[in-house]
């Protein structure tokens, strides 16, 4: 007997009396860490009933909750550490209507480097007041036009699987569902469910408390054979239906400060609220000027009352375009280049809340287009052209990034962000979303297709609807 056969023999033994605790995990209680180099979501095949039972419960918790607060703090590790806020927020809820009047307040920091500023604010789906304490301001202002370094670290602590319409809608619907074994968090023991909403994407799991059905953790991760990271957020101190004054949501002006009211009437419970068609852009007030249009963040719809918005059609003898995007070292892309094969352009801004949403989405459909149809993200009016691929992956994007898209933003008469631009394969301009809202994305794939990409998926069966607002960062919450 050679060497090597000496070597496989003793591993084969190894193998033999390894204890069974070493191989189940899962069946000792403890969660699945998932080893670097595993296939994505290999532990979840199907729909674990027990699990999906634990998911509903949770829904129902949150629907019928009149009010709630928690100790909220977020981490970040790997690729996801430089660009996901860390903070550290009292929050408080109080149903209104449909939805919730959320008041957060404590302090955070966008990037490891900075330091954590203080934060007050109070929002519901239709305006925000916060504090700015650097500018020595109290503000409130349409959801829609808000913006600034507070209000991303306001946004970034938004669970909008909780405070949807329907409470975990997607992941009800969800395809891949799986319990992942039971651990103690805040002093209680919860069930680990782990949820995959789209073919290849990265899972998400939650530690669901076992004692009132509502999450302790929730954990988003990039899942990669070489490199990856992940989002956590924490809630401890949670309480569940404990009336909280009204004057909890009220935000206060600090002596020497100035109040500012741009506001609008809260909706009544049940009533809608209706958008203007083409909202006025609004120029980020942290975004450089640049003498070209304005492109602003459409607003963000309650859930609901949808607005679908506009496509644009080309006209009757459309040509191609010579548009231009540039990368982070300004070297400039012709699209011309690509010329031959249908290209999907997607307008986002690290300023724009809903541009969030946008990057998820887009990696969705990107998934779909796979290497037969490029998907490419283009930022509009950086500042820091350099932190824009970090804004991407820092919301799972993996797709191809042009911080410059600004000049072909403007060919193609761009206004609005988040937008989806259409080419066919001679680089004529097909199709137009500007302010693309959730319900479109699923469009999208049929117009690829018959503009000679790959098949469109099958539609999936109806399901009860779930809210895909962003977080405004989205706005909000």
């Amino acid at each position: 007997m050679n060497r090597r056969q000496i070597t496989v023999l003793l591993a084969l033994c190894s193998v033999a009396v390894m204890p069974a605790s070493a191989v189940q995990p899962e069946q000792q209680g403890q969660a699945d860490p998932a080893a670097p180099g595993a296939a994505p979501g290999s532990d979840l095949a199907g729909v674990d009933q027990a699990a999906l039972e634990r998911l509903r419960q949770a829904a129902e918790t949150i629907k019928a909750a009149p009010a709630m607060s928690y100790r909220l703090r977020t981490t970040a590790t790997g690729l996801l550490a430089s660009g996901t806020p860390a903070v550290e927020f009292q929050v408080k809820l109080v149903r209104q209507g449909s939805g919730w009047k959320v008041r957060v307040s404590g302090e955070g920091k966008r990037r490891p480097a900075e330091e954590p500023q203080q934060v007050e604010a109070v929002f519901t789906d239709a305006q925000i007041t916060w504090v700015d304490y650097a500018a020595r301001t109290v503000s409130t202002k349409p959801i829609r036009t808000a913006r600034g370094s507070t209000l991303q670290l306001v946004f970034a602590a938004r669970l909008t699987e909780l405070l949807a319409a329907e409470p975990f809608g997607r992941e009800l619907a969800a395809g891949e569902i799986a319990s992942l074994g039971q651990e103690e968090v805040d002093g209680t023991l919860c069930d680990i469910i782990a949820v995959r909403t789209r073919p290849k994407s990265s899972r998400t799991k939650w530690w669901i408390s076992q004692a009132d059905n509502f999450p302790r953790r929730v954990e988003k991760g990039i899942e990669s054979a070489s490199r990856g990271g992940s989002s956590t957020v924490e809630l401890t101190g949670v309480q569940i239906g404990s009336a909280i004054p009204p004057e909890e949501f009220e935000v206060p002006t600090p002596e020497g400060f100035t109040r500012v009211d741009e506001g609008e009437q809260d909706p009544r419970p049940g009533t809608q609220i209706q958008q203007p068609a083409t909202p006025a852009p609004t120029p980020p007030s942290d975004a450089p000027p640049t003498g070209e249009e304005d492109v602003s963040s459409d607003p963000v719809p309650a859930p609901d009352r949808p607005q679908p918005p506009p496509t644009v059609e080309p006209s009757a003898a459309p040509t191609p375009l010579d548009v231009e995007l540039v990368d982070h070292k300004g070297v400039k892309v012709p699209l011309a280049s690509l010329r031959g094969r249908p290209v999907v352009l997607v307008f986002v801004a690290s300023w724009s809340l809903p541009s969030r949403e946008a990057v998820v989405q887009a990696q969705s459909l990107a998934a779909y287009c796979v290497d037969s149809v490029p998907l490419l993200g283009a930022g509009v009016r950086e500042r820091y052209p350099d932190r824009f691929a970090e804004f991407v992956t820092g919301n799972n994007g993996t797709f191809r990034v042009f911080p410059v898209g600004d000049a072909a933003a403007r060919d193609l008469g761009v206004k609005v962000v988040p937008a989806v631009v259409l080419l066919d394969d001679q680089g004529v301009p097909r199709h137009t979303f500007e302010g693309i809202k959730p319900e479109q994305w699923k469009e999208l794939p049929a117009m690829i297709e018959r503009l000679g990409g790959p098949p469109a998926p099958a539609p999936a069966p109806s399901t009860p609807a779930a809210d895909e607002t962003p977080a405004p960062a989205q706005p909000p919450p």
